[in-house]
């Protein structure tokens, strides 16, 4: 054999083994990516059911009061979802926490008209005793007409004890109650009529136990 053929078939016979080292290795490393594809997997399916765990025990409760002039979250949420976006003056969620259902979800216009202040006392009645989350905010202007003797009257069996308090024009108001337990979070802005700070945000997580 002349020495450029034993030249020619060594470098064949070396490509040959180096093709073969580079298949084994992207074997190896496919089997590595699909063992770690494997455990991913099974890591986000333990968070999930870590997740669904942790919701049975909790509530995650976003709720947003802000006046008119002011920037911000007016919307109630549990468990990221929206169950009411408030319109103007006073918006009411009730939340079953026993069944994790909602019962109720309305804005009532007070600011626009009187008439509403009974009809948001009669739906906090007709909802009292059963032991219910009771989420209230306000958007725009809540001051205005919500001193009636009925809707002070629900508002103290709430637990309320801002409610009669100086409101500012277009100021924010909160207030989360659970029936027969207690007010569990009130607020109220202090600030001048009008102002672009009134706002209140409430992130938080409520324990189911605590029914």
């Amino acid at each position: 054999m002349s020495v450029e053929s034993e030249k020619t078939t060594q470098l064949i016979d070396t490509n040959a083994r180096l093709t073969d080292v580079f298949l084994q290795e992207e074997q190896a490393i496919e089997q590595k990516k699909q063992e770690l594809e494997g455990k991913v997997d099974e890591k986000i399916e333990e968070l999930e059911g870590w997740k669904t765990d942790f919701r049975k025990l909790f509530l995650h409760l976003e709720v947003g009061s802000v006046g008119l002039l002011s920037s911000g979250f007016r919307s109630v949420k549990i468990n990221e979802q929206t169950l009411l976006t408030t319109g103007r003056s006073y918006g009411l969620v009730v939340w079953d926490i026993l069944n994790s259902k909602l019962v109720h979800a309305k804005s009532y216009d007070i600011y626009g008209d009187v008439a509403n202040a009974k009809l948001l006392s009669d739906d906090i009645n007709a909802n009292l005793g059963n032991g219910y989350l009771f989420i209230m905010n306000t958007w725009d202007e809540p001051s205005a007409n919500r001193l009636t003797d009925e809707l002070k009257a629900s508002m103290l069996s709430l637990r309320a004890n801002m409610f009669e308090d100086d409101f500012g024009y277009r100021s924010a108001y909160m207030l989360i109650t659970l029936d027969g337990k207690g007010r569990l979070y009130e607020n109220l802005t202090d600030f001048a009529s009008s102002s672009p700070l009134a706002n209140i945000y409430l992130n938080t997580f409520i324990g189911k136990g605590e029914q």
